[in-house]
């Protein structure tokens, strides 16, 4: 992820790196920049408060000390920020209120409690910022930026980073954020000439987190044996100078295990992708899309190895976490559920194949769907393909149940998947007739599905 580091300027904010715990605590009153009484203030200058990193406590808090403790010490500073607001009179402009609203709302983003953490870096706190300038308006859009690159808005990211090299002299921090994005949006020649440019800056020699830049660049570009070189070299460093922060240890991890899949070493990402879960569980907890993340590489390794059985149980609890966060988003859902159905055709006749079931996927697509639908990420004929595939795997959940003689349960996931199927075919139609894409033949499948579950579902049928 991107790191929260700031251009150096006077006063300017920086926020740690790193990121921690999920949760959901209670979601105090956002500011407004609107003055309770009147709109004089409105007209009045800007107040000249200064700021320095050190005054970014909440945010600067390692969040490693679990699930349960890192809630905990959130919430602690959701209450303390609501009684600051409450004594402000909800003024965004009084004193100490926009350095607690920016504060607060990078420790939302570290936690990925990332709906808390938009409500906070709001439109009206980005135009205050920017009325105030440096360092103010730097230290929010780099957090802004975070935010839009975990809620899987990279474009939007890269805008904010590109506004940030803009408003401030040249800095490596800015050129490696800047890395960070092209490569996550395909643009990994672009990505690893950043990484270049902040090494050249900084004096010529790569550090730890540097090689770490560059082994991920190079994987993307093909270059897979240069980034298993750098990141195993990267590796012992970050083990030596960094105990103190394992979540970073465990994305390093995580790296490493993607570099050794796409060079085909499966059993070897299997290793570092099991250490990042481990790391992640214990120190953010099974909720955090960290966690997740490291749980889906674990599954596709294992898929890679030929053990279909493992890797399904690896991506049902990816699946679970992703299904309920505060970054959900269309791609990765349907592309855990393409594969867990190619799981289950691979795991048909081995030893222990019944863990191997659809089934167990059922309540978090439930989940899913509501949590997209939300985020009206349900809306357009991407969401239509989505909710078609959910369809399909309910369907087959629904004749799972019905073999076994369930036939309450398979009636009830049989109605949920024509809902979906209904849904999809109306998605599905309007983009095409749109000319966004030509989903003519997704759409004859979904409406044939969709008849028969209507069949199925009939009074009359036997």
């Amino acid at each position: 992820g991107l790191r929260r580091r700031l251009p150096a300027a006077p006063s300017s904010a920086a926020t740690a790196a790193g990121a921690s715990a999920w949760d959901e605590p209670a979601t105090p009153a956002w500011p407004s920049s609107a003055p309770s009484a009147g709109g004089a203030r409105d007209r009045a200058p800007r107040p000249a408060e200064e700021v320095s990193p050190s005054d970014f406590v909440w945010s600067s808090h390692p969040f490693n000390g679990g699930e349960a403790e890192n809630a905990q010490v959130l919430r602690g500073f959701e209450e303390e920020y609501g009684r600051l607001l409450a004594d402000a009179s909800g003024d965004l402009r009084a004193p100490g209120i926009l350095r607690a609203t920016l504060d607060l709302g990078a420790a939302c983003v570290k936690n990925y409690a990332l709906d808390k953490a938009d409500a906070l870096l709001s439109p009206a706190v980005v135009d205050e910022c920017r009325q105030r300038g440096m360092p103010w308006d730097l230290k929010c859009l780099q957090d802004l930026a975070t935010l839009r690159f975990k809620q899987h808005r990279q474009p939007e990211c890269a805008e904010l980073l590109e506004e940030v090299a803009s408003r401030s002299p040249p800095h490596p921090a800015t050129q490696e954020n800047l890395g960070t994005v092209y490569n996550s949006l395909g643009k990994h020649r672009l990505a690893l000439e950043c990484f270049q440019k902040a090494i050249e800056m900084k004096g010529g020699r790569p550090e730890k987190e540097d090689l770490w830049n560059l082994a991920l660049a190079r994987k993307n570009l093909g270059e897979h044996a240069a980034a298993i070189e750098t990141l195993e070299s990267a590796l012992p460093l970050f083990l030596k100078e960094s105990a103190d922060k394992p979540v970073t240890i465990a994305k390093v991890h995580d790296s490493l295990a993607e570099c050794f899949l796409a060079a085909g070493q499966a059993a070897d990402a299997s290793g570092h992708f099991r250490r990042a879960a481990e790391l992640h569980a214990a120190h953010v907890g099974e909720r955090s899309p960290l966690y997740g993340g490291a749980v889906d590489g674990l599954s596709r390794a294992l898929q890679a190895e030929g053990r279909p059985i493992d890797a399904f149980d690896a991506l049902a609890r990816a699946f679970e976490v992703l299904a309920s966060g505060d970054g959900i988003h269309p791609t990765p859902i349907y592309d855990l559920l393409v594969r867990a159905e190619a799981l289950v055709a691979a795991a048909a006749g081995k030893p222990g194949a019944s863990r191997v079931d659809l089934r167990r996927l059922a309540p978090f697509i439930a989940d899913a769907r509501a949590n997209l639908a939300r985020r009206r990420l349900d809306a357009d004929g991407n969401g239509g393909v989505l909710l078609h595939k959910m369809g399909q795997v309910l369907l087959t959940c629904a004749n799972l149940e019905e073999d076994a003689g369930q036939e309450a349960a398979a009636w009830d996931l049989r109605t949920r998947a024509l809902d979906l199927l209904r849904r999809s075919l109306e998605l599905m139609e309007a983009a095409t007739e749109a000319g966004e894409a030509d989903l003519s033949e997704l759409c004859a499948i979904a409406g044939l599905q969709a008849g028969l579950a209507e069949a199925r579902l009939s009074p009359d049928d036997e």
